[in-house]
């Protein structure tokens, strides 16, 4: 009998990024694809419009900070090691008046990822009732009060984008990021 791979989105976008909890983005991109193996392979992350949750200034404040140690510091490198991904590059733009965060790197062992996926079995991503899919490669099945994404067995490609439905920014993280543009050129 087959296994059903199931991966709990927010806490496989969270083991991902390794943003914690504080910052949030309006839509997140993914995009793994396995090697001939079905194991290893290269991960694609982009998280367009990322800001804080807090209405706190302080909060948010450190939330920035936070933003800017992933994007240059080592220790986020060592972290995503930790989850078997070795960051290749990433970035953090001004596009479109929206900060953009992007990342790729590449993994030997795709079940090392939180509940990962499998090319042997199905995968199934559920989505919280906050979140919409914008496009997939998959099956999209919705109900009243879910949505899940289906890959079948031996699926090497995945792709999923999704939408925060209500997402509304308090911060101000564009005007930061400007202001710290400024300074460093």
């Amino acid at each position: 009998m087959k296994r059903t791979f199931v991966i709990d989105w927010c806490c496989y976008l969270a083991l991902l990024l390794v943003f914690n909890g504080c910052l949030v983005y309006e839509t997140v991109d993914y995009h793994i694809r396995l090697n001939a193996d079905g194991k290893s392979g290269t991960i694609f992350v982009k998280c367009s419009n990322v800001e804080s949750s807090s209405d706190e200034k302080g909060k948010q404040d450190e939330d920035f900070q936070e933003l800017l140690s992933k994007w240059k510091s080592d220790e986020y490198l060592l972290e995503r090691m930790n989850d078997d991904v070795y960051i290749k590059k990433r970035n953090l733009t001004l596009t479109h008046g929206v900060l953009v965060w992007q990342e790729s790197g590449i993994f030997s062992d795709v079940q090392k990822m939180k509940d990962g996926i499998s090319y042997e079995d199905t995968t199934r991503i559920s989505l919280g009732r906050d979140e919409s899919v914008l496009s997939t490669n998959g099956v999209v099945l919705t109900s009243n009060d879910s949505t899940v994404v289906v890959w079948p067995p031996h699926t090497r490609d995945f792709h999923i984008k999704i939408q925060e439905k209500d997402f509304k920014p308090t911060s101000h993280f564009v005007d930061k990021f400007r202001q710290l543009n400024k300074k460093l050129n």
